[in-house]
């Protein structure tokens, strides 16, 4: 829909403020109707939990029942006169079931809560429990031992440091964008420049700032930065991502309008004391709230930059050396000689690059095998029904073809004309005229390409 929507304003005639309204309008629209089919989405899942728990609740009442009743007849006065006829031992076993799926299932939970938690401190790899039952829940509590054990071995070879501040810096943000109950959000990737040598990174403080506010009626401001932290991500000794997530947390930094000096004497450290430490790398919302504090803000100009600061705990693991490790396994597992595969990872002599780039990739999983993984992990969407996965070749391709197709299309073509005069001292007029003529554009994505907002 949004698709035709931006066509049809493309071929329309040119008057920038009506279809900016109707644009604003029609989003608006979209995501009031996403929202409502969400929560009816919800609203449906919730109503058939209740309707799930009812019924079990009257099965367990049932079964609660005839174990009363049966107990009642377990006790005669001699044993010769017990009534064997009347012992209901689907009742006694149904019960006892019961009971071990019940204890099963909170073990269970209490072991993936664990697990997660290991996984996100020692950078460990997740612990399967194969089957249901306690023995196999024994093994999986040795296998997570071991594994923290030696996910603790490969962390101490590399020591942590705390690094100074470091600056990611957002520019060009216009000030409606904080404002008036609006927030801006952006997004710290691992392959953000900034952060790419560190691993395993955790924050000790942030302090968000905003340079451009001139002057409120109460001569302070408070500016609002948010952690989403579903999901959040890292990366391993190997550089590898890993994702995780955790509840949103939120704090409030108070500066005076006058000059921007901070009124506060913490650093941000309120980001690492007394909660889990999260990472950079997540949503981030940033805005000036709607309080009496805020009331009357003025700017300097129309756009604003915002600055975070990031102190970090962090291990630096040499990337280079993780790339040749990689190269060398593949070579290997193509088949490459060692004599002539270790060479061409660790060297970077150009007579061996050629040797790497024909090297064919690792034999890709089957797709049942890729299923069982992805049903092991869980939830693989991120909230989405489905999710399509194409590689970078794919994706160019497709765009190169929507291109091919749609650059002489009508519908996406427009014209601007420039006919400006401007009169100087000495009778002198300068005259300025040009027209510019665009199309559909050509997209195109490269491995790292960081994008920012300018």
């Amino acid at each position: 829909m949004s698709i035709q929507f931006n066509q049809i304003m493309a071929s329309g005639p040119d008057i920038k403020p009506e279809k900016a309204s109707l644009q604003a309008a029609f989003a608006m629209m979209v995501l009031r109707g996403k929202a409502v089919t969400s929560a009816e989405s919800a609203l449906h899942a919730l109503q058939r939990d209740i309707y799930t728990n009812q019924k079990q609740k009257e099965i367990n009442s049932r079964q609660a029942k005839r174990l009363e009743a049966l107990q009642q007849k377990l006790h005669p006065a001699q044993v010769k006169d017990l009534d064997r006829s009347a012992i209901d031992l689907v009742a006694l076993t149904g019960h006892l079931t019961f009971i071990q799926n019940q204890m099963l299932t909170i073990l269970a939970k209490a072991f993936l809560m664990q697990d997660l938690a290991l996984q996100y401190a020692n950078l460990q790899p997740a612990t399967p429990v194969l089957a249901y039952s306690l023995l196999k829940f024994s093994a999986a509590v040795v296998q997570q031992k071991a594994a923290t054990l030696e996910a603790k071995s490969l962390l101490a070879q590399y020591q942590v440091t705390r690094t100074r501040p470091i600056e990611y810096v957002i520019e060009g943000v216009k000030p409606e964008e904080l404002t008036g109950g609006n927030i801006f959000r952006t997004t710290i990737f691992l392959d953000a420049p900034a952060f790419y040598q560190y691993v395993n990174a955790r924050i000790v403080s942030v302090v968000a700032s905003v340079e451009g506010v001139r002057s409120t009626e109460s001569g302070t401001y408070l500016l609002r930065l948010a952690y989403g932290g579903t999901p959040f991500h890292d990366r391993n000794l190997q550089h590898d991502p890993l994702t995780f997530r955790t509840p949103w947390r939120e704090r409030i930094y108070n500066y005076n309008a006058h000059d921007n000096s901070p009124r506060f004497s913490d650093g941000g450290q309120s980001w690492s004391e007394g909660v889990s430490r999260v990472t950079p790398f997540s949503i981030w919302e940033i805005s000036l709230p709607n309080t009496s504090t805020n009331k009357g803000l003025r700017f300097d100009g129309d756009s604003l930059t915002i600055r975070l600061s990031f102190v970090l705990e962090a291990r630096i693991a040499d990337a280079q050396k993780v790339m040749q490790r990689r190269a060398l396994n593949r070579l290997l597992a193509s088949g490459l000689p060692p004599a002539l595969a270790v060479p061409a990872a660790e060297g970077l002599a150009e007579d061996f690059r050629p040797l790497l780039a024909v090297a064919p990739a690792p034999t890709l999983p089957s797709a049942d095998t890729l299923l069982k993984q992805m049903y092991a992990q869980g939830s693989c969407t991120n909230g989405w029904d489905v999710v399509f996965n194409m590689n970078l070749e794919e994706i160019n391709r497709a765009l190169k073809d929507q291109y091919e197709a749609l650059k002489k299309d009508t519908a996406y073509k427009n014209r601007i004309v420039v006919n400006t005069s401007e009169k100087y001292p000495g009778d002198v007029t300068v005259i300025n005229r040009f027209t510019i003529e665009y199309g559909y554009p050509l997209l195109n994505f490269s491995i790292n390409t960081i994008i920012r907002r300018g």
